[in-house]
């Protein structure tokens, strides 16, 4: 076979593989590093070295330990998040590269009569055999790609359940090997029955995956009922601030009336100075009465107003911003959800500063062709805000807290929305932005 051609087939497998592991990781890993040339150089490099040792270095063994090598390099040293996910798929990417080569030499010792020892590696049978495993290998890929990455970090798995897979995967490969000894050393000529082993073998990582994705679901399943049993106390809580905030009201109107009788007395006694000192005063106190409206929606404004006075009470400092507000239409139970988990987590952020820092939080809310802008920021302690999930509380007991987050997301998701948060200069914040409509599904509050 010419040279040329011979550098073009390699060079066409080698970037399959490098598509397939790029491809594989950015799908279920996250970057550590933000700029994406970092990893165009990465796999640029991996193509070139793969390439260079299959035209210049004969050694399988050397060749075999680069490619075992660099996926597991790769994935602990360019992507985050738990070590035990990053050893799971480069083990798993890994060992669909390995197994589709056994499993291709027994389909070829079947289909051309050969002895399974005996299986020719000369140009034309080495070309096919490699091209063939480079298709088995992108159509497994494509396959685990295809049952899809995580929507949110709500179904993510425990360390020791990737753990528990990692084993699998191994024995997997253990069952593989010793099933090639096995045919390799009976020296038979391969038969049918031995090509559907193999595919059997072959599969069994796939089904590793699938286990996968059943441990996700459980996850997520047990992560939504925390959910709906934190907004269900918070809407219990909600609705005991209320049913406070009304009796304030009555409270109110009660002394208002009493206010007026005053009134009245004194017009009768034609004290007027006194009589416009009084109505100043008075004045004043119902200002602050009337500075709680900013939305419109009393149930929204009372949320706000408690948390504001809950923040001063702290002595953290609390700004308001509601520049353009017109008609909000959101459901008010899925927007106190979001009002209550954000402002309680930037309240225990900033009661968590050492005494002497500064503790400030904002709070802005703005309605704009047909959306409703939240930006809330605050002071807060270093976070470490990674892409493919959510800051981590840092309550001793994680079981019961750290969900605020996740619930934000769950209310904002109902009404096609966005959702990001940051941290930078000791500034926490998060921005929200969601469709102010009516949920046409009426499953979708629950």
């Amino acid at each position: 076979m010419r040279f040329e051609l011979t550098i073009i087939i390699h060079a066409c497998i080698s970037g399959c593989e490098t598509f397939a592991l790029s491809y594989f990781f950015s799908r279920f890993l996250a970057r550590k590093h933000k700029a994406r040339f970092v990893y165009i150089l990465l796999y640029l490099f991996y193509f070139a070295i793969n390439l260079s040792l299959v035209l210049i270095v004969k050694n399988v063994w050397v060749r075999g330990i680069f490619g075992i090598l660099f996926p597991f390099a790769a994935s602990l040293l360019m992507y985050s998040g738990k070590i035990a996910k990053r050893v799971f798929f480069a083990e798993l990417i890994l060992i669909f590269n390995l197994m589709a080569e056994p499993f291709i030499t027994v389909l070829i010792a079947w289909l051309t009569g050969h002895v399974f020892p005996e299986v020719p590696a000369g140009d034309l049978m080495y070309f096919v055999a490699a091209g063939a495993c480079t298709i088995l290998y992108l159509l497994a890929i494509g396959i685990v790609t295809y049952l899809g990455k995580p929507e949110t970090e709500t179904t993510a798995i425990t360390t020791r359940q990737y753990v528990v897979l990692c084993v699998m995967i191994g024995l997997c490969l253990f069952i593989s090997y010793i099933d090639l000894l096995l045919i390799f050393r009976s020296g038979i000529t391969i038969v049918f029955i031995h090509v559907v082993l193999e595919l059997c073998i072959y599969s069994l990582p796939i089904f590793v995956f699938v286990v996968l994705r059943r441990f996700q679901d459980h996850a997520y399943i047990e992560t939504r009922a925390k959910i709906l049993q934190s907004q269900l106390s918070q809407n219990e809580k909600q609705f005991e601030l209320m049913e406070a905030h009304q009796a304030e009201f009555r409270k109110q109107k009660h002394d208002f009336v009493g206010q007026l009788m005053m009134m009245e007395v004194m017009t009768k006694n034609l004290s007027n100075p006194e009589l416009n000192d009084y109505l100043n005063n008075y004045k004043e106190s119902a200002g602050v009465i009337l500075e709680k409206t900013i939305t419109g929606l009393t149930s929204i404004d009372t949320v706000v107003a408690i948390k504001k006075n809950l923040a001063e009470r702290q002595k953290i400092t609390f700004e308001l911003h509601v520049p353009t507000i017109s008609e909000i239409v959101i459901n008010p139970v899925h927007l106190n959800n979001i009002l209550i988990n954000a402002l309680d987590n930037a309240i225990e952020a900033c009661v968590a500063l050492p005494d002497g820092r500064q503790k400030h939080i904002e709070l802005g809310l703005k309605t704009e062709g047909g959306y409703l802008f939240i930006k809330v920021t605050n002071t807060s302690l270093p976070v470490l805000v990674e892409s493919d999930r959510f800051p981590e509380t840092t309550k001793k007991d994680k079981a019961s807290h750290g969900i605020g987050l996740v619930s934000i997301s769950e209310s904002v998701r109902k009404y096609n929305g966005i959702m990001s948060i940051d941290y930078s200069d000791g500034i926490f914040k998060l921005l929200i932005r969601m469709n102010n409509h009516i949920l046409d599904d009426p499953l979708a509050s629950c």
